[in-house]
């Protein structure tokens, strides 16, 4: 990446924006790797320079458990936008799957099914965007099937949650070297319930039948590629046992002791990273979520 900023500070920033922005529009319905990855080059050279008073997007690749691609374009708010596509691996290479490809016409309407797709195999690597727009460094996301009836209630205030800080922490300048905290929650359900503990075995966790004994946090890896950095947060069924203004308290305190968590662990990681300003930011933010649902 420091390659490519320093190539990109040799033009004119103007001239050089309305270049890209030509070319992302060019490329932005790929019907094919090689314009698949045209468009990511664009949107990591528009990253470094900005989108000015353009719409900003990231591309973003991730692979399935059975090797077949996804691609989409995601917003400040990772609401995917334009594009996204599921991709057939093959011997020979990869094409768009027709009637996987879908299109975002307006941010409020369903996307539209693409059928007719031009057969384009063509074989290589996925690139997939190594920079990322300022958005909301802190992101909880719960699993929203077969939670208990007693948590559906926080799993809602969870969704909801996401979306109030993607909506007040987007933009937010605090640095390159961090994209976001991904806080995975695990909620209890019928098939696997999870009571904490803090006296464990190495492992950290231990099933008990259907049973998981755990820590009410797991910090996981962070993976400097993406700049992503994920916690595992376990709620158990007395979770939602509490008053529904009890379980906001507690959840909100909880986010602010993942963040803390989470910092400890990234300090030496994200040099240049303003975590002070992000955790007061996001705290700020937790404390104004929480009393207008109280």
């Amino acid at each position: 990446m420091s390659e490519l900023e320093s190539f990109l500070k040799g033009f004119h920033v103007e001239e050089l924006r309305k270049t890209l922005l030509h070319l992302f529009q060019k490329y932005q319905y790929y019907q094919n790797l090689t314009e698949w990855n045209k468009a990511v080059r664009i949107c990591e050279s528009l990253a470094i320079i900005g989108w000015g008073e353009a719409k900003g997007y990231e591309a973003l690749h991730f692979t399935y458990v059975n090797g077949n691609p996804y691609t989409c374009f995601a917003d400040y708010f990772d609401k995917e936008r334009i594009q996204s596509a599921n991709w057939s691996k093959s011997k020979s290479g990869y094409t768009l799957k027709p009637g996987q490809v879908y299109r975002f016409n307006a941010p409020n309407e369903k996307a539209e099914i693409i059928q007719d797709i031009q057969t384009d195999i063509q074989n290589g690597i996925f690139l997939t965007q190594r920079n990322w727009l300022p958005g909301n460094p802190v992101k909880p996301k719960p699993f929203i099937q077969n939670a208990l009836p007693e948590l559906i209630f926080i799993r809602d205030q969870l969704i909801q949650l996401r979306a109030f800080l993607n909506a007040r922490l987007s933009g937010h300048h605090y640095g390159k070297s961090l994209n976001y905290i991904y806080v995975h929650c695990h909620i209890s359900s019928e098939f696997t319930q999870y009571e904490l503990t803090d006296t464990l075995p190495e492992s950290g966790q231990k099933y008990a039948g259907r049973t998981m004994l755990t820590p009410k946090y797991v910090p996981g890896r962070f993976i400097r590629k993406t700049g992503i950095y994920t916690v595992d947060y376990f709620i158990p069924k007395t979770f939602g046992e509490q008053p529904e203004a009890l379980q906001l308290q507690k959840l909100k305190q909880d986010m602010v002791e993942m963040i803390d968590v989470a910092v400890k662990k990234l300090q030496q990681k994200c040099a240049g990273f303003d975590f002070d300003q992000m955790k007061q930011d996001a705290e700020q933010c937790l404390g104004e979520w929480e009393s207008k649902r109280s």
